[in-house]
């Protein structure tokens, strides 16, 4: 299944990282906005001290359930680390999004692939930045839930590479993938995975695979 995601670009501290750190990461220019990927140290050393070139992290954020130790950014836009799995802690914090990939290393996550990053790069310069996209999810029964009523958790699919899939988000569709959207439903409300029973279920299912 696809759920819908979003990036977001955060600047890196260079206060706390050496230059040493930022070989390889994206580097937006203050004055012209353009992206660029730097790979050599006194490129970097340069880009930050002359021409106020930042380096950014991106973060492949959504509102699935964030649980102890998950990384998540709050409504100030801060990286931070759950301490509950609490869901009503969380459901009072409905801006904060749970973090499943990024290029930020120190987080020990899955990246995405270099394929996206430079899809992700050519369109910035367009002028076109990516918000919105889908990343593919496949989900497994938790152990020890009822057995009449089982439960399950929803974990993105890592590729070899430690990467995760994107695409992009749709706005149109086919009549063979209407039928397979349909069908998962189906199949997925029969099996009980998803509360497409109810509205607020199917208006969650909906905004999650529709997108």
């Amino acid at each position: 299944m696809w759920i819908k995601s979003k990036v977001i670009m955060l600047a890196v501290d260079m206060k706390a990282q050496m230059p040493k750190d930022c070989l390889g990461k994206i580097f937006v220019s203050d004055d012209t906005h353009v992206m660029s990927v730097l790979t050599d140290l006194e490129d970097v050393i340069k880009a930050n001290g002359w021409f106020q070139s930042k380096p950014q992290d991106l973060f492949i954020c959504n509102t699935q359930p964030i649980e102890t130790d998950d990384y998540y950014i709050d409504d100030c836009l801060k990286i931070r680390r759950a301490l509950t799995d609490d869901s009503d802690y969380w459901q009072r914090r409905p801006d904060y999004v749970k973090i499943i990939a990024s290029t930020d290393a120190r987080l020990g996550l899955p990246c995405p692939s270099q394929d996206f990053l430079q899809k992700y790069r050519n369109e910035y310069n367009k002028g076109n930045a990516i918000i919105n996209v889908m990343v593919e999810y496949d989900y497994e029964y938790i152990p020890l839930s009822s057995p009449s009523h089982p439960k399950t958790r929803n974990f993105p699919i890592v590729k070899f590479g430690n990467t995760i899939i994107i695409r992009k988000a749709k706005d149109t569709w086919s009549r063979e993938e209407v039928l397979d959207l349909l069908t998962r439903c189906w199949q997925q409300s029969a099996n009980k995975t998803n509360d497409c029973a109810n509205e607020k279920g199917f208006s969650a299912w909906v905004e999650d695979n529709l997108n």
